[in-house]
Order: C-alpha cells, then sequence, then structure tokens
C-alpha cells in the first residue's frame, strides 16, 4: 500500500509524493538520532605521544635481545646449519624462549600503560553518557589478552628468524655459494632482521665485495670494507625493526584498551544505544593507500572496517580496530547514538 507524504521536510512548498508506509517516520528518527563523540581526535595525538615515549625502550631491548640470540649461537654451530641446509629446530626454540623473556619481562609492562591510556580516551565520554567504567577491571581483561597475545608474538617472531636465517642459508649454499665457515660468519651478526631485510643486507654486502675486487682490492681488503658496511647497515635496519615492532605493539595495545573498555559496557548492558566507530587518520603526507580510504569511514561497533590496494593484483585488508598494518597510526572515534 502507498501513502502520501504529510512529512515536515515535504511539506514545506514541495510537491506531494507517493512513498511506502513509515518510511519519512524512519528518516526522521534518523536525522533527529543523537550523536556523542565518546573521544576526540586528540585521541590521535595521544598515541603518538606515547609512541615517542616508549620507542627509546623498544630499541634498548630488542637490539639486546638480538645481541644476545647471534652471541648464543657459535660460529661452528651456524656452519653446521649451513653444512645441513637449514637452522636446527633446538635453536629455534632457545631463541623462542629469549623472545618469550623479553615480551613478558620488557614489553608487557609497557603494554599495560598502553592499554590504560586507551581506556582513559573513552572513560570521560562513557561517564557522560551514564556508563562510567573503572579501570581494574578492563586491566584484568586486558592483562589476560595481553598473554594470549604475547604467545602470538613470540611465535610470530620466531617463525620470522627461522625463515630469514634458512634463506640466508640457501643464499650462500645455492645463490653465491662460498664454503660454510665463511657462510656462518656473514649469517650469524644478520640475526634478528627480517627475512627481507636479512636478504637486503646479504646481497648489499655481496655486491661491495664483487665491486671492490673488481677494482683490484684483495680478497682481505674487499672482505673488511665489506663486512663493515654491513654491519653498519644491519645496525640501521634492526633499529628500524625495533621501531617497527614498537608503533605497531603499543597502536595495538592502547587501541585495544579503548574497544575493551567500550565492549566491557556493551557486555554488561550499561550503555542505552548503540555505538558506532569511525576510522580516523593522521591526515598527513605519510598517510598510506591502506589507510586513506578508510578515512571517516563508520560501521557499527561489532563489525569491521574493510579496504583494498593495488591495481592488477587486489590486496583486501580488514580489521575491527588499528593497526591494519605495520607502523599503523590510526585511531578511532566512537560514537554514541540514541
Amino acid at each position: 500500500m502507498e501513502m502520501t507524504c504529510n512529512c515536515h521536510h515535504h511539506s514545506k512548498g514541495i510537491a506531494k509524493h507517493l512513498i511506502y508506509p513509515s518510511y519519512c517516520e524512519v528518516v526522521l528518527a534518523v536525522r533527529k538520532a543523537k550523536k556523542t563523540p565518546l573521544n576526540s581526535i586528540s585521541s590521535i595525538d595521544d598515541l603518538n605521544k606515547l609512541i615517542e615515549k616508549t620507542d627509546p625502550d623498544y630499541v634498548r631491548f630488542m637490539n639486546s635481545t638480538w645481541k644476545a640470540q647471534e652471541a648464543d649461537i657459535s660460529i661452528a654451530a651456524m656452519e653446521r646449519a649451513v653444512i645441513a641446509g637449514n637452522i636446527d629446530e633446538v635453536q629455534i626454540a632457545v631463541w623462542r624462549e629469549m623472545y618469550a623473556d623479553t615480551i613478558n619481562t620488557k614489553m608487557a609492562p609497557l603494554w599495560e600503560k598502553a592499554a590504560e591510556g586507551g581506556y582513559l580516551t573513552v572513560a570521560e565520554g562513557l561517564s557522560n553518557i551514564g556508563a562510567a567504567v573503572e579501570w581494574e577491571p578492563i586491566a584484568k581483561i586486558m592483562n589476560k589478552w595481553s598473554k594470549r597475545h604475547a604467545a602470538k608474538l613470540v611465535t610470530q617472531l620466531s617463525n620470522q628468524q627461522r625463515l630469514a636465517v634458512n634463506h640466508l642459508i640457501t643464499h650462500y649454499t645455492s645463490v653465491n655459494p662460498i664454503n660454510p665457515r665463511a657462510a656462518a660468519k656473514l649469517i650469524r651478526p644478520l640475526v634478528g632482521l627480517t627475512d627481507r631485510d636479512a636478504q637486503t643486507v646479504a646481497k648489499s654486502r655481496d655486491k661491495i665485495y664483487s665491486d671492490l675486487i673488481k677494482d683490484g682490492a684483495t680478497n682481505s681488503r674487499a672482505s673488511a670494507v665489506a663486512d663493515k658496511r654491513a654491519a653498519r647497515y644491519t645496525s640501521v635496519m634492526q633499529n628500524r625493526r625495533a621501531l617497527n615492532i614498537a608503533h605497531t605493539e603499543q597502536a595495538k595495545v592502547w587501541n585495544r584498551g579503548a574497544n575493551e573498555s567500550i565492549n566491557t559496557m556493551i557486555k554488561e548492558e550499561r550503555i542505552v544505544g548503540k555505538i558506532n566507530k569511525e576510522w580516523y587518520t593522521a591526515v598527513d603526507e605519510r598517510v598510506c593507500d591502506i589507510c586513506g580510504p578508510l578515512h571517516g569511514t563508520v560501521v557499527a561497533f561489532d563489525e569491521i572496517f574493510e579496504t583494498e590496494t593495488g591495481k592488477e593484483t587486489i590486496t583486501t585488508h580488514t580489521s575491527d580496530i588499528p593497526p591494519i598494518h605495520n607502523r599503523c597510526r590510526c585511531v578511532l572515534i566512537y560514537i554514541h547514538v540514541q
């Protein structure tokens, strides 16, 4: 059945039109819905300040971990791995324990502060809509989450290390074959790099050495110069990776702290109405192709964000909260709709 619309919007000199029953009532209700942000766009500044503050800590203890892992495997042990064609799983288990110790004793305290920072960004907003939440119950929830996340991160870092070392072994036994002892000496200092970074350093070192030999340098001279430059490059790569881990992990925990604070109130039915979430980027020249299209996107609290990148090969990126990629600087603006 159709009816004539008599709503206020269409009665102001606009010709009446036929619509389905209740359509205008729904539209008007949506327009009149009260929308209250629980946090502000300054949240992104709060997150960045936190990241900048903890960067030096991450660089220090991650580099310390990688130096300890390098020291743990002797040149002779690495030589045996080269001959075998892969790193021993016993060695991986030792490195895994080192990562676990670093994450549980060094990262975890920083995660707790990051989670509390996320909680604080929405606590006042929740209180203003009659859903005040204390930090203590959120801290317990985040503590359980952190333990699960720590186990995943230990596995991730260990798997990346296995892949990187094994690909280096392949590089020096198949791509650019050298004797196992020499290969062991070149691979050992690269412990801690990602597969991609380790390959970059190895190939850079190979080229420097090759160019020097072509220019008439002796083998010992070419090796010494190439090794020195590779060491500097490795240090740069390790610092960069430490910062990558720092930015990603702190953002992940901070955003999760805010999200769990609201989720707890929803589960306890303390919120009248519903919560939406809006993706917010740093809005600067560094915003990437993944996050740029998401800026301003609004979805329901329990829904995920989705975006695509690429032209010939399309990659789909999804996440319920930032970060959606490494070193993502985005945050969510939570909106109470009543």
